[in-house]
């Protein structure tokens, strides 16, 4: 009781002060207030955990975006207590295994990093976004069979949003030019090609804040 009792009382001064935080920015639309109340609504619907994290995600994202779009990443480790704690509420939840570790990176915590895209990658297995971003972080360390490995789960693996496909896709290239993989390669450049040919710059464009 007492470690539930503590962490109500986090998350309770996290959505206090985020709340105050967003009083301070210009408000960003419909679009925002459309993602908030469709994350939030839904995730109400799996508990209250699920719940807060959504909350807490819907609010920092759209910021990290727009407010602190031109910050760099090593510079933004003001983002990760909220990301640890959403990373505790909801395991599931892609993005902020994401945007974490590259934070870290950035930062000189690359240790760190490893450690929290690979238990990203290990709490969503189907998921190629995050088996993809810690290739592309193992990639970065030169650790060529590790980065291989996910880049082979990331090729078999499902993608939900065509954006992050498209920006990853270029490090599992190289991935498997560099691992003696070249037909896996061609593979992935023929679908980044047809993400090309299917979606606009607008879908395909960065939006991570990096």
């Amino acid at each position: 009781m007492a470690r539930w009792g503590v962490a109500v009382l986090l998350v309770a001064t996290v959505l206090a002060g985020q709340a105050a935080a967003d009083r301070l920015l210009p408000r960003t639309g419909r679009t925002d207030a459309g993602r908030l109340a469709g994350r939030t609504g839904f995730a109400y619907l799996t508990g209250i955990r699920t719940y807060v994290a959504a909350v807490l995600w819907a609010r920092l994202d759209p910021v990290n975006d727009t407010y602190y779009n031109k910050v760099p990443l090593g510079q933004k480790k003001f983002l990760l207590p909220t990301i640890s704690i959403v990373n505790w509420l909801d395991p599931d939840m892609q993005e902020p295994y994401y945007v974490g570790p590259f934070v870290l990176y950035e930062a000189g915590l690359k240790r760190n990093a490893i450690l929290l895209a690979e238990r990203g990658a290990r709490n969503n297995p189907k998921s190629a976004f995050l088996h993809a971003s810690f290739a592309q972080l193992l990639l970065a360390e030169g650790r060529m069979a590790d980065a291989r490995r996910e880049a082979d789960v990331a090729l078999t693996s499902a993608w939900t949003d065509p954006s992050d496909e498209y920006q990853l896709l270029s490090a599992l290239e190289v991935i498997f030019n560099k691992t003696g993989a070249p037909g896996k390669a061609a593979l992935v450049v023929s679908e980044r090609k047809r993400l090309e040919a299917t979606f606009n710059a607008e879908v395909l464009r960065p939006d991570k804040g990096d």
